[in-house]
């Protein structure tokens, strides 16, 4: 209720009138912990913490008004301050300034009491293609711009997040142009990402591979920044025919 006060006064400017609101929103608490999942392709559901995640804060977003951002802690955020009653919460990780998971809830914080809110928030998807690009041992680009000029026929790929989890262990004919696309339902999470490419001739071993430079392989993926909604990448895949020895 709000209680109309008259204030009564013989001044040159008459009467005046003031609305005092005397009753506070009535207020509660709310205890989140977090875990950032990633549910890809053949995996089980993967739960992450801060660290392997790379998430750096966290934002509460209320649906009522109002947001709350905290360091990314694994114990999450205990006595956060709310409006009671039944609102949505918006859960959203952030590394740097890029939002890479985001999962909304409902929660129904008691007057003066305590709600818990274990957040599981999803990763944020967007479309991706990564193009298989053919160079020389050295990197020197000799023309090789399709599939029948390197002489490759299949590749081969592995693809690994930011936790360390393999998102994608696959293989495909090698069309033109040649490359990968996760796209719709099988579109790719925000994250940083590496990727171990490897073309084959139509028999034999291996003869491009992107974990090879100067030579010495580095047996190790080329890693990529995956943070907008849509995006490419272009992986270059070294010629081997002069390596001495191998990645696995």
């Amino acid at each position: 209720m709000k209680r109309l006060a008259l204030l009564l006064a013989a001044t040159v400017l008459g009467t005046g009138c003031i609305v005092v609101d005397d009753d506070p929103v009535p207020s509660g608490r709310l205890d989140v912990t977090w875990s950032f999942v990633r549910t890809k392709y053949d995996l089980s559901t993967v739960n992450y913490g801060c660290a392997r995640a790379g998430v750096d804060s966290v934002t509460l977003s209320f649906s009522r008004g109002g947001s709350r951002t905290f360091a990314c802690a694994p114990g999450g955020a205990s006595q956060v301050s709310v409006e009671a009653g039944s609102q949505s919460v918006t859960v959203t990780g952030y590394r740097g300034a890029v939002p890479l998971y985001s999962s909304q809830f409902t929660v129904n914080v008691p007057q003066n009491g305590t709600a818990p809110l274990a957040a599981a928030v999803y990763g944020i998807p967007g479309d991706m293609t990564i193009w298989a690009h053919f160079r020389e041992w050295n990197g020197a680009d000799v023309g090789w711009s399709t599939c029948a000029l390197a002489g490759v026929t299949t590749l081969t790929w592995s693809l690994v997040d930011y936790g360390g989890t393999v998102i994608d262990t696959s293989s495909m004919a090698c069309t033109n142009p040649a490359g990968v696309t996760y796209a719709g339902a099988s579109a790719l999470d925000r994250d940083t990402y590496t990727i171990r490419m490897q073309g084959f001739p139509p028999t034999g071993p291996e003869t491009f591979d992107s974990a090879t430079t100067q030579v010495a392989p580095t047996c190790s993926g080329q890693p990529f920044n995956h943070y907008g909604s849509a995006g490419d990448w272009d992986v270059i895949l070294y010629a081997v025919d002069l390596n001495p020895t191998f990645c696995p």
